[in-house]
């Protein structure tokens, strides 16, 4: 299945344009989507215990959310919210 990225393209060519008014335009964008993907994260891992989300902004416009846990990696590639009607132990 092919994914159309042509609406994020221009998005993303538009908000170039602006940049170059407002050098921490692209900065603030990725910062402020960044929170947003936290807290759709912290509400997904609602009920879950040990698991930490957060958000770092990295320097050169670039963020990125985080979540940390012992068993996040089970979670997210393990069986996820299929598995936890199982009955295997976790």
């Amino acid at each position: 299945m092919a994914t159309d990225l042509k609406g994020l393209n221009n998005f993303k060519s538009k908000l170039q344009k602006f940049a170059t008014i407002n050098s921490n335009l692209t900065a603030e964008v990725a910062d402020e989507i960044a929170r947003r993907g936290q807290e759709i994260a912290i509400s997904e891992y609602a009920g879950l215990e040990g698991v930490n989300v957060s958000h770092e902004t990295m320097g050169g416009g670039m963020s990125r959310v985080v979540a940390q846990g012992e068993q996040i990696a089970y979670i997210e590639f393990g069986t996820g919210r299929v598995g936890e009607q199982s009955k295997y132990p976790t």
